[in-house]
């Protein structure tokens, strides 16, 4: 969905991804080798990326650093949400886009790093990152 925002779908890209979870005719494996190929994804493991199973809040934040180019360094100082330790490796990242207003957590305290990004949540994102989209398809 990111690399379709960004308007990167028709983006040559040479067939790279090193996944054995993602075949040749996996509806989304251009997407997966624009994005890997720009930097903005990784995988499970060196040859699992999971592309059927749901995203996780966390996991979407590390992308969107990545493709929005945060710095997210200083944000791990302090953590804004009780559930994400400053030790967790999505802490930064969180931190860094919570920081910028891009997301938010949940009323009692919580960003349920590893609870799945729902449709609603994503849609809000993809809405309220529009104009960042387009600055960063830009370069």
């Amino acid at each position: 969905m990111i690399v379709r925002a960004l308007g990167l779908s028709d983006a040559p890209a040479a067939p790279v991804t090193p996944f054995a979870d993602v075949p040749r005719d996996h509806w989304a494996e251009h997407d997966i080798d624009v994005a890997l190929q720009l930097g903005y994804i990784d995988g499970i493991t060196a040859d699992t990326f999971a592309p059927d199973q749901p995203l996780t809040r966390e996991q979407l934040c590390a992308l969107l650093a990545r493709v929005l180019a945060l710095p997210t360094a200083a944000a791990a100082a302090r953590p804004p949400f009780r559930d994400v330790p400053a030790d967790r490796w999505s802490a930064p990242v969180i931190a860094a886009l919570s920081g910028q207003g891009v997301v938010d957590g949940y009323g009692d305290g919580t960003f349920r790093p590893q609870a799945p990004i729902t449709r609603a949540q994503m849609a809000a994102l993809l809405v309220r990152l529009a104009p960042s989209f387009a600055a960063a398809a830009a370069h």
